[in-house]
């Protein structure tokens, strides 16, 4: 099955520099995990989903760090909250990739999650989060 790659659109802008910056360099990383899985339906758990996972992965722990900076920089009033949603995210992506190490074929269901919570978060949460600290 073939996936839609991320579009970047100008209604996921929150009008921080760095965090726009760093949103748009994680839909790259995302294109590429979408791109690996569409090359790999033949090994669904192969290198190159493995290694565009990792990198996901390790990216967006990056982002969130340098995010939640930006927050503690401004006195951010929901930071707590927003970092448990950060925890949250990772826990499941680490959970996805406990099953993607045991060769279950989680592409579809990971791609679907990370879609809808991802574009949900930065609509939302980011948006808000950036709009208190760039004022």
């Amino acid at each position: 099955m073939k996936h839609q790659e991320w579009q970047w659109n100008d209604s996921l802008i929150t009008n921080h520099e760095l965090v726009d910056y760093q949103h748009k360099i994680l839909f790259s990383v995302i294109n590429d995990l979408v791109r690996a899985c569409d090359m790999s339906e033949d090994e669904p758990n192969g290198l190159l989903v493995e290694v565009a996972l990792d990198a996901l992965l390790k990216y967006a722990g990056y982002h969130f760090k340098e995010e939640e900076e930006v927050m503690i920089a401004n006195n951010f009033k929901d930071l707590s909250l927003h970092q448990e949603q950060h925890k949250n995210f990772v826990k499941v992506m680490l959970e996805y990739k406990s099953r993607f190490d045991k060769n279950e074929n989680i592409a579809d269901e990971l791609l679907t999650f990370m879609q809808k919570w991802l574009v949900d978060h930065i609509m939302t949460r980011d948006k808000e989060a950036m709009k208190a600290c760039v004022q």
